[in-house]
């Protein structure tokens, strides 16, 4: 959203036509994560002690979402690479047009991790060229909730 500010801002538009601008683009904008290690979430607040441990016991990898100011589990898959293909599969099926989409991979301190999963989002798109594809660091409060090895694709 910052990106499409700083673009419409450099093109002249007022701060009423940005505001309006970010406020439709905030209702499409999808992002779907997935966290390697629930003891993060758990030590945090964000799952209990038993579903971590259980989570972990099971290999349970949740793929997550933000919607509506919430974090809402969308898949829990066994196995952190199926998890990233399901995160892939989620992420797709909202993208109504390829050449229009701005794609961000977000992670916490895993940037081969990151390539790679942007490399597969590109070979997914058979051949369309996105407007743009990224690879960003997260921040801080991201990185506590999902700790290292967190990986997400943000669609906008």
């Amino acid at each position: 959203m910052v990106l499409r500010a700083r673009e419409m801002a450099g093109r002249g538009a007022s701060l009423d036509e940005i505001l309006v601008a970010l406020d439709a683009q905030r209702s499409s904008q999808r992002l779907y994560a997935c966290i390697p290690d629930l003891s993060h979430l758990q030590r945090t607040g964000r799952i209990g002690r038993a579903q971590a441990a259980l989570g972990t016991l099971m290999r349970i990898v949740p793929v997550l979402s933000f919607e509506s100011g919430q974090v809402v589990a969308k898949a829990q898959v066994r196995t952190f690479s199926r998890a990233q293909e399901a995160m892939l599969d989620l992420l797709l099926a909202e993208v109504e047009e390829v050449s229009r989409a701005r794609f961000v991979v977000v992670h916490t301190n895993a940037p081969e991790l990151a390539a790679a999963n942007l490399q597969r989002l590109l070979q997914r798109l058979d051949g369309a060229h996105p407007q743009s594809a990224e690879i960003w660091e997260a921040g801080p409060v991201i990185a506590t909730h999902g700790g290292p090895g967190a990986v997400g694709i943000c669609v906008g």
